[in-house]
């Protein structure tokens, strides 16, 4: 898997990723094995699949980066970590996914040679 960074999504944003790769953050709902169930920042439910059943027990909050389905409610799974039960605004963060995909020119997602060049040179 390449190291640039995925565009966060919510449940009303899964259709526009089919076949793409995405970073979701939800909370545990239903753990079944090799695969879970997870309900979004916006309140939609998605089925996580697994390659294996996952060393930790699942629970709480966890964040997935996978690619989306052509059933945009299916996220098979490249990694995911778990975040546990902590205390998470997911409205604000819903509110926060929803600006940077309004105006994505304040939203960098990832970094392009281009910039990595520039960076380059303002390190020099």
């Amino acid at each position: 898997m390449d190291s640039s960074a995925k565009p966060r999504i919510n449940g009303a944003l899964l259709s526009n990723y089919k076949g793409q790769v995405v970073c979701a953050l939800g909370k545990l709902k239903v753990d079944n094995g090799s695969s879970f169930s997870m309900t979004l920042c916006d309140g939609t439910d998605v089925e996580v699949f697994l390659d294996k059943k996952p060393e930790k027990e699942l629970e709480g909050m966890i964040e997935v980066v996978g690619e989306v389905g052509s059933n945009h409610h299916q996220i098979q799974a490249l990694v995911h970590r778990i975040l546990g039960d902590v205390e998470f605004d997911v409205n604000l963060y819903n509110e926060a996914v929803n600006l940077s995909h309004q105006f994505p020119e304040f939203y960098k997602v990832g970094i392009s040679d281009a910039d990595s060049q520039s960076q380059d040179t303002m390190d020099a």
